[in-house]
């Protein structure tokens, strides 16, 4: 994306999200309803927050693009040798291959990740949030229906869960850049309703569970399907790439 246009791209994202949500007319259904659609919706985002955390934390380094080269470099990360060698490597690499390098690295030093922005993380997640909020936009001629509704409205609200995956997770780790974020998910640690930094370092220490990124309340199933794949031999245990 041109670096000129990543300023307008976050109003307008919740510019568009809010149009979406203000157009169809809502059925007549009780406010119970809509809150268990709510809550459904975000325990769907966080099982699939899960499965895309397996697939990132497991999928290879592309070896030939230097990947490999610029993880294992055991010289200083700050000097403008590896600077130079970082922005080699990542101006061939696509949107998805520079993410999955992030969550590497990561698990071997996460002080990095503490300092990216707000609109770091956003640009991250905004392919997968547009295409949710495209998708709620498309339903918007069908919402006259309770059924039609009640799928445009978990769209809508995965949308902007999704959008805010790495966010939640950079304030788990203690975000220098977004404190506020950081004690509203300490507070949500605190009455249970999102995963606890020690599950989170028991993620670090093996990849084998706490995968899921928004609330971990769906972690029982991803942690069973990950050891399924690892079984199966789906997915390798090689290309964990985290301190043991």
């Amino acid at each position: 994306m041109p670096a000129n246009l990543k300023p307008f791209m976050i109003p307008l994202y919740f510019a568009l999200w809010l149009w979406v949500a203000w157009l169809p007319e809502y059925s007549a259904a009780p406010p119970l309803y809509w809150l268990l659609l709510a809550v459904l919706a975000w325990l769907n985002a966080d099982f699939y927050s899960g499965l895309i955390h397996i697939y990132l934390d497991y999928r290879p380094l592309d070896k030939h693009k230097g990947f490999e080269r610029l993880f294992h470099y055991q010289g200083d990360r700050s000097s403008a040798e590896f600077e130079l060698m970082k922005q080699q490597v990542l101006a061939q690499a696509s949107w998805l291959e520079e993410i999955v390098y992030s969550f590497k690295i990561h698990h071997r030093n996460v002080r990095p990740y503490l300092q990216f922005t707000y609109s770091h993380f956003f640009f991250e997640t905004f392919p997968a949030a547009a295409f949710l909020l495209a998708l709620a936009a498309l339903m918007l001629p069908l919402t006259s229906g309770l059924l039609a509704d009640s799928v445009w409205f978990i769209l809508l609200l995965c949308s902007v869960i999704a959008l805010h995956t790495n966010h939640i997770h950079a304030c788990v780790h203690g975000s220098k850049q977004m404190r506020r974020g950081v004690k509203l998910i300490r507070f949500l640690q605190k009455i249970g309703l999102m995963y606890s930094a020690r599950r989170h370092h028991e993620h670090h220490k093996a990849g084998l569970q706490g995968f899921c990124l928004i609330s971990g309340h769906t972690d029982f199933l991803v942690d069973r399907i990950c050891g399924w794949l690892l079984q199966k031999g789906w997915i390798s245990q090689a290309e964990w790439r985290g301190e043991r």
